[in-house]
C-alpha cells in the first residue's frame, strides 16, 4: 500500500499516526513526538523548510510513502538532506537508491520520490522548498539555468554540511525561548551552504587553475585532516610536505576550495566541536577547553559567545544541561 503525501496539513496528519504524537503539544507548524519533533517554518518568502527530528520511530505502518510537493504554492525546486541507509525512488529514474552515505537530493517540485518509514529507526530529516523568485531576491539568479538541467539529482554530502546537519539534530534538546531562533539561522545556513556546493560544481571546469581534480583532492586530504583531528592545531608544515607544496601553496589553494584560510576552517569547526561535547555532557567546560586546545577557560568563553551569542555556562544553563 502507498500513502500520497501533497501538502503540509497532510503531512501532519501522517506524522501523528506514523511517529506517535503528543497530545496538546501542537501548534499549526509544529509537532511534539515520541522521541523527537517536527516543523515547519517559513524561513523567508519563498524559502520553506520541514524537518522531522526524530530519535526513534514509533511506526506500526506497513506503507510506502510519496512525498509529492506540486501543489506547495510559491515553491519550485526542493533541496532534501537524506540520511544514511534510506531507500529512496523517483519517478523520474524509477529506481530505487540505497543511500550508504549522508545524502543531498534536488529536485523540482512536480517529481515526486517514495521511502519506506519501516526501513528507518531514526529520523532527521531536512527538506527546504524554495522559488526562483527567492533565488532572484538573494542575488542568485544565475542558478536558475543549472538547477532547471537538474529535475532530479543526488549529491552525496560533506563534512562541513554534515556537522551543521548535525548541529540542527541537536536542537530538539534545547529549551530556551531561543530555539526557534536557533533553528530559522541553522536552516538558513543550511541553504546557503548547499549553494556555495552547487557553486562549486558549476564553476570547477571554468576555474582551470585550482579546480583541477588533484588540486580538489588535495584541499580535501586537508579538510580532512583536520576534521578527523579537531583537538589539535593543523600541523600546516607537515601537510603541504605531504601534498608537496609550499605551506603559502597549500593555504591558497584550500581558501580557494573552502572560502577559508586552513586556520579559520579549523577554529571555526572547533568551536562547533566544543558545543557538541558540551550538549552530549561527555566533557564539562574545563576539559573542553583544554581538550580542544584553547589557551584558557576564559578564551574559550569568548570565543564561543562570538560564535553562539552566549558564554558557556549560560549556554549549558538555557538547554538545562548540568
Amino acid at each position: 500500500m502507498v500513502t500520497h503525501i501533497s501538502s503540509f496539513e497532510e503531512h501532519t496528519q501522517l506524522i501523528g499516526k506514523v511517529l506517535s504524537e503528543l497530545p496538546n503539544q501542537n501548534t499549526s507548524n509544529y509537532r511534539q513526538l515520541k522521541g523527537g519533533e517536527f516543523y515547519y517554518y517559513t524561513l523567508s518568502e519563498g524559502l520553506y523548510s520541514i524537518v522531522f527530528n526524530v530519535d526513534k520511530v514509533h511506526s506500526t505502518l506497513s506503507n510506502d510513502f510519496i512525498l509529492d510537493f506540486s501543489n506547495y504554492e510559491n515553491v519550485d525546486y526542493v533541496l532534501s538532506f537524506l540520511m544514511k541507509d534510506m531507500k529512496v525512488e523517483s519517478n523520474i529514474d524509477q529506481e530505487q537508491h540505497q543511500l550508504e552515505k549522508m545524502t543531498m537530493m534536488l529536485m523540482e517540485k512536480e517529481n515526486k520520490f517514495i521511502f519506506d518509514f519501516n526501513e528507518i529507526k531514526s529520523v532527521h530529516h531536512v527538506l527546504l522548498l524554495f522559488s526562483k523568485e527567492e533565488l532572484k531576491e538573494k542575488g542568485m539568479g544565475e542558478y536558475i539555468q543549472y538547477l532547471d538541467k537538474n529535475d532530479f539529482s543526488l549529491f552525496e554530502t560533506f563534512d562541513d554540511i554534515n556537522i551543521l546537519r548535525a548541529a540542527i539534530s541537536t536542537t530538539y534538546n534545547y529549551q530556551s525561548k531561543e530555539k526557534e531562533v536557533v533553528q530559522k539561522q541553522l536552516l538558513q545556513s543550511l541553504f546557503s551552504m548547499a549553494f556555495e556546493y552547487f557553486y562549486r560544481r558549476i564553476n570547477t571546469k571554468s576555474n582551470n587553475e585550482t579546480n583541477t581534480d588533484d588540486h580538489i583532492k588535495a584541499a580535501y586530504i586537508i579538510r580532512d585532516a583536520i576534521l578527523n583531528n579537531l583537538e589539535e592545531k593543523p600541523n600546516i608544515k607537515s601537510l603541504s610536505n605531504q601534498l608537496s607544496m609550499s605551506e603559502l601553496e597549500c593555504n591558497q589553494l584550500f581558501k580557494k576550495v573552502f572560502g577559508q584560510t586552513i586556520l579559520k576552517f579549523y577554529n571555526h569547526y572547533r568551536v562547533y566541536y566544543s558545543r557538541e561535547l558540551l550538549i552530549t555532557n561527555k566533557m564539562g567546560i574545563k576539559e573542553v577547553t583544554y581538550h580542544l586546545g584553547y589557551t584558557d577557560m576564559a578564551y574559550f568563553s569568548k570565543i564561543f559567545k562570538k560564535e553562539f551569542g552566549v558564554s558557556p555556562n549560560d549556554f549549558l544553563k538555557n538547554n538545562g544541561i548540568k
